[in-house]
């Protein structure tokens, strides 16, 4: 499956890697990828709400996130 298929890509771009490296990167990546949904999509409601609350609100795709989370924790391996 997909934490596979991850493990496969990481062992060939990133040969220096240990088991255990991939392993924590795992661990990492993927409850990463299930929280962070709830920061790139709000109900208008939500917004509303943010906004009466005058909380400050950056909005960001999924990507941008993925991406500044992927490479900071793979920087250590190039």
């Amino acid at each position: 499956g997909a934490l596979r298929a991850v493990s496969c890509c990481l062992e060939k771009a990133f040969p220096s890697m240990t088991a255990d490296e991939v392993q924590t990167f795992l661990y990492a990546f993927f409850p990463f990828l299930f929280g962070v949904y709830p920061y790139t999509s709000h109900t208008e409601k939500q917004l509303a709400a943010m906004e009466a609350a005058q909380v400050a609100y950056t909005p960001a795709s999924i990507y941008e996130l993925t991406k500044s989370f992927v490479g900071n924790f793979l920087r250590a391996f190039e």
